[in-house]
């Protein structure tokens, strides 16, 4: 979205409305993939069934894919949560803060922005945070 609104921007709308009308996509698009979902479900009850749990369940051989192994393994790991895949969870949540912290603080120092103004960030060398 973030890259939709910079090209507006060049494009010289407005950037506010465009945002507005992409969240209002997204929800419309998440209320369509529920919607859509129930539909199969009811047509198609196997689709129900949990293959790692009965995998001799009549019918389940016709729906076996790869993403559909995903998507159970992963619900499975949440709801039956092993204390690595925890830690793990945890871990990656707080790199993401702390990432964010600093990048806060990084793009709020005078020093920085001073070296952004000289034109110190021209080369691929260095993180460019004036984006953010």
């Amino acid at each position: 979205m973030q890259q939709d609104r910079s090209t507006g921007w060049r494009l010289g709308t407005n950037r506010v409305i465009q945002f507005r009308y992409q969240v209002a996509g997204i929800l419309m698009g998440a209320a369509i993939a529920v919607l859509l979902a129930e539909i199969f479900l009811k047509a198609y009850p196997v689709l129900r069934v949990n293959g790692f749990a009965h995998p001799d369940a009549p019918g389940l051989d016709k729906w076996q894919s790869a993403m559909t192994y995903k998507f159970v393994g992963a619900l499975e790991g949440l709801t039956h949560p092993q204390r690595f895949v925890m830690h793990a969870l945890e871990l990656g949540l707080a790199i993401g803060f702390v990432t964010e912290i600093l990048r806060k603080v990084i793009k709020g120092n005078a020093g920085y922005r001073a070296f952004i103004k000289k034109g110190g960030a021209d080369g691929p060398w260095i993180l460019h945070l004036t984006l953010l």
